[in-house]
């Protein structure tokens, strides 16, 4: 390859765009692999898109109610609390 011109060569940005496709390509073809690998079914960009959706519903439903626990833990501490609280004031007072 010693023998070819300049004008043989390819340039920077021909260099780059070559990389970026194959770059995409090889993207692609890896996400393909990896999506068919969890179970989804390639060929059905449609029942992809609900696997997707449904997973993102479990996310939100599992969020909340790790909320809901959370705020019944304060429920429970805060009146426990109170109920301490109110014994003591009583058996003072009484």
């Amino acid at each position: 390859m010693a023998g070819r011109r300049s004008e043989d060569k390819l340039s920077e940005d021909e260099v780059r765009r070559i990389a970026h496709e194959a770059a995409e390509e090889a993207a692609e073809e890896a996400a393909h692999k990896v999506l068919e690998r969890i179970g989804f079914d390639m060929t059905n960009p449609h029942s992809i898109q609900e696997d997707v959706h449904m997973l993102r519903r479990l996310r939100e439903a599992q969020e909340k109610g790790k909320m809901a626990v959370v705020w019944g833990i304060f429920v429970a501490a805060g009146t426990g609390a109170a109920n301490l609280i109110w014994q003591a004031l009583r058996l003072k007072g009484g």
